[in-house]
């Protein structure tokens, strides 16, 4: 019994998951990686440029995403704090990337890598060499930040309180470029 109860578990995840990539695809068409010379759009530690290719590790709680990301994508000058979260509440690390190299054929080729350190510094989570994109990129995204890789945390009641670091990097695989980012949660 036990089995099925964690594939339902898993069924919902990548449901989320799914129904998460719709919304961000649609909520960031808008937001164009061009114009990012703007004086709002300042690199951050969460999100920067190297060598004309952008990543953006966006962390924000579950409950609270749709919101956040509308409030970060149109102000990005609001980005600061670091998400509050309570125990087995879900925290999702989002990872968005703009202005990949591409081939004739616009495939985008992105790598994602990250890990979680706890308050006490020890490394709770790494994950390396993640497919963040393999796919084709239409003409009109070619300067706008697109959704990668999705990762959902849920601190366990047993876990640390106090804040928890994630270090991360975009690699875009056909120019080489590596994309350095932090960003943290606060687990109360």
């Amino acid at each position: 019994m036990p089995l099925k109860s964690n594939v339902r578990r898993h069924m919902k995840t990548a449901v989320i998951v799914a129904l998460l990539s719709c919304w961000l695809i649609a909520a960031c068409s808008h937001f164009d990686h061009s114009k990012s010379e703007r004086s709002d759009m300042r690199q951050l530690e969460s999100r920067k440029t190297v060598d004309g290719f952008s990543g953006w590790l966006f962390v924000t709680s579950e409950e609270d995403f749709p919101e956040d990301l509308d409030t970060s994508v149109e102000h990005p000058s609001s980005l600061g704090e670091p998400p509050l979260v309570q125990a087995r509440e879900s925290v999702l690390l989002l990872f968005f990337f703009a202005s990949p190299a591409l081939e004739s054929d616009r495939i985008a080729s992105v790598q994602c890598e990250f890990k979680v350190v706890l308050p006490d510094g020890t490394v709770s989570l790494e994950k390396t060499g993640v497919e963040c994109y393999q796919s084709r990129l239409a003409e009109t995204d070619e300067n706008k930040y697109v959704p990668g890789l999705i990762f959902r945390l849920v601190p366990d009641t047993n876990d640390p309180k106090g804040e928890w670091k994630i270090r991360a990097s975009i690699t875009d695989l056909r120019r080489g470029v590596k994309v350095p980012l932090k960003a943290s949660f606060v687990v109360k």
